[in-house]
């Protein structure tokens, strides 16, 4: 019975873990002075210590808005970064 469950168990993990792709990190102006990273996920992306989603930049961008991280204090994320990010939403 107990040896069973451990079966099920095992089972219903490596299912879910078969259909998760992992995390994929990509750097972006790397010639240049201040390169910058994106680790994409299937949940969204990871710029710094922000997590955001492909809804929010295709927002931002529909407004001609900026997203300025770490509290006003980071990297500007621009229309051309923005767009950089947006060609790795059918990748993840």
């Amino acid at each position: 019975m107990l040896a069973e469950k451990i079966e099920q168990v095992v089972n219903a993990t490596a299912e879910t873990q078969v259909g998760k792709k992992k995390p994929t990190k990509v750097v972006f102006d790397k010639s240049s002075s201040a390169p910058w990273e994106v680790v994409f996920s299937e949940r969204g992306f990871l710029v710094g210590d922000t997590r955001l989603s492909f809804e929010e930049i295709k927002n931002a961008l529909s407004k001609n808005y900026q997203i300025v991280l770490d509290n006003g204090n980071g990297l500007v994320l621009d229309g051309v970064k923005m767009q950089s990010i947006l060609k790795y939403e059918d990748r993840v």
